[in-house]
């Protein structure tokens, strides 16, 4: 029996107030039992110390303090793994890719990948498992903390892509060719177009590679040498090209292909993907335009490409017509450039613009030629720093190397002009003196002076007008470049370096990233719908801070709360409906990934 008692305790003038509890105990340990018989026991009481009547009143109002705080990550992970949920990443492996006999299935392995791509990117596998029990994850699937080593993962790619069947590459095949990746590409992107209806008539194009570190001896055969576009030419990398959606860059098609492979040899077979990938995928389109850059430019390319998909008028309701929005080499076309600005007859913003029909690569097309004065200043400026290196490399070359014949200086000289960017804007000669005389190339620097400023495109849709093309390539053909540079961020997804060594990890891991990229565009999508127009780093930013802290009263009890929002981060609350997954919310909706 419990009760509270107050005291009048000797030299207080207020009542002292005490929680007793008296009970009985037995007398001799052994015993038990409450009737006649049972042995002698005694009656205890406990005794608690509240305080007086106002100290109790303190207490009461502020409560009793947690014995224990933890804080776990809420909001930026839910709102991951929701939007894998929905875009059905993990049926759609587990469609293709038999489940083993015990653990988790492979398609919760591969969305797994994902959210460490995006919350945990500085991570390695190896440290994932402690890190996702920092988060509420652990509650909202039944992971036993025992499966997410790294090598579970490794496991489980390995049935997505066995090493055993993976073709080598070769200077002649030089893609990984892996029927069940694009597979669960096609399958997540059924999901989209149900939930979206995305417009699939516009594709952009563009490749890009991705350095890693790996020692000569490491098997993959994918990673070669090359023209690093971060700089790394001395280590080994990886190629990647992505065809996205016109409309917010969302990656529609990867391919994973040799480092050292140049993009026009790779533009047939992307081509070939993504025209099966679009007639999957058909919504009612039936003329594709691809925007892609230069570096894909190819008479047997674009005829292949074009020509064939124009061949046949019996099967023309059925199979997709497609035309190449593009960008021309200047050297290639030195009679367009020369053309005065007075022959640029219209303006878009501030760009002024001459168009015209023109055969380019053995197709009729549309040209447009924009002249941009800022451009042109900046290209001067780069163009006569250069020339004036160059100058200043052949006069102290000249001065140092004053051995041997005057031809044989002549002859050094004509060879170090020819290797430098702005040697062919100089003369160089050897008087008979033996002093070096360097002339400016006038008329050349000329020619030049005119092209600055100035950029060819292409259409071989001669349907579309030039503020269409011009909108296409100068403005919407930067998503697809975005997309490279969200892949590569250190904070969101970090693609690189690269560091699984054999041709099927890779592959794996190259689908893991462009799932997150994917889930990353649309998360950004879906907050631009509600008004909420962010980048990726501060809508990834806002939510990471919504964190759920659990309070621990008593040994049986803990509580459990979200951290204090701000008015944006209420609003995030709201738009990705993170309320279902809220600790007061008792009837949240499981992901039921751990079941795959």
């Amino acid at each position: 029996m419990a009760k509270i008692v107050a005291k009048q305790l000797p030299g207080h003038r207020e009542l002292i107030y005490y929680y007793q509890h008296s009970y009985r105990v037995k007398i001799h340990p052994g015993a038990e039992g409450k009737g006649p018989g049972s042995g002698p026991s005694q009656v205890k009481t406990e005794s608690v110390y509240l305080g007086t009547a106002d100290q109790v009143r303190d207490r009461c109002r502020a409560g009793f303090a947690p014995q224990k705080v933890q804080a776990k990550a809420f909001g930026w992970v839910m709102t991951v793994l929701h939007m894998i949920d929905s875009l059905g990443l993990v049926d759609a492996v587990n469609q293709y890719v038999p489940k083993r006999q015990q653990g988790l299935s492979p398609g919760v392995y591969i969305a797994l990948g994902v959210l460490a791509q995006l919350c945990a990117p500085d991570k390695s596998w190896r440290s994932f498992g402690p890190w996702l029990q920092k988060t509420v994850v652990p509650e909202h699937w039944a992971l036993p903390a025992h499966l997410l080593d790294a090598q579970n993962f490794w496991d489980h790619w390995d049935l997505l892509c066995p090493e055993a069947t993976m073709p080598q590459t070769t200077d002649d095949a030089p893609i990984l060719d892996t029927d069940t990746v694009f597979q669960v590409e096609e399958a997540v992107w059924e999901t989209v177009q149900d939930r979206y209806q995305l417009r699939l008539d516009d594709v952009l194009y563009d490749a890009t590679n991705c350095f890693t570190f790996f020692q000569p001896h490491t098997p993959a055969s994918v990673a070669q040498t090359g023209h690093n576009k971060a700089g790394r030419h001395d280590h080994r990398q990886i190629g990647l090209a992505l065809a996205a959606t016109r409309q917010d860059g969302l990656p529609l098609l990867s391919l994973v292909y040799q480092g050292n492979c140049h993009d026009a040899k790779l533009f047939p077979e992307s081509m070939t993907r993504l025209i099966d990938r679009i007639t999957q995928l058909n919504r009612g389109t039936h003329h594709l335009v691809v925007i892609c850059d230069r570096g894909n430019n190819s008479q047997k390319n674009f005829q292949d490409l074009i020509l064939s998909s124009a061949s046949d008028p019996a099967a023309a309701g059925e199979r997709l017509r497609v035309d190449v929005i593009g960008g021309l080499v200047a050297s290639q076309h030195r009679d367009l450039l020369q053309k005065p600005l007075t022959a640029y007859a219209e303006t878009h913003g501030t760009l002024k613009v001459w168009h015209g029909k023109r055969v380019v690569y053995g197709l009729p097309a549309t040209v447009v030629m924009t002249y941009h004065a800022g451009l042109a200043q900046k290209q001067r400026q780069s163009f006569d720093r250069q020339v004036q290196q160059a100058g200043d490399r052949l006069r102290a070359y000249g001065s140092q190397r004053t051995r041997g014949s005057l031809e044989a200086r002549q002859a050094r000289l004509e060879s170090l002009r020819k290797t430098l960017r702005g040697g062919r804007y100089w003369t160089v000669t050897v008087e008979d003196s033996g002093q070096l005389v360097l002339r400016a190339n006038r008329a050349a620097r000329t020619l030049r002076y005119r092209e600055h400023g100035k950029r060819l495109l292409f259409t071989t849709d001669l349907t579309l007008t030039v503020p269409e093309i011009l909108d296409a390539y100068n403005h919407d053909k930067s998503r697809v470049e975005d997309d490279f540079r969200t892949l590569k961020a250190a904070d969101l997804i970090r693609i690189q370096p690269i560091r699984h060594g054999t041709d099927s990890k890779i592959r794996v891991y190259a689908l893991i990233c462009v799932m997150a990229l994917l889930v990353l565009k649309l998360l950004g999508r879906t907050a631009r719908d509600a008004g909420l127009t962010m980048s990726p780093t501060v809508l990834k930013t806002e939510l990471e801070d919504i964190q759920q802290i659990y309070l621990e009263m008593s040994t049986t009890t803990i509580q459990r709360v979200l951290t204090t929002q701000s008015t944006i981060q209420q609003q995030l609350f709201t738009v990705f409906d993170l309320n279902r997954y809220a600790p007061q919310n008792s009837a949240a909706v499981p992901l039921h990934l751990a079941n795959g």
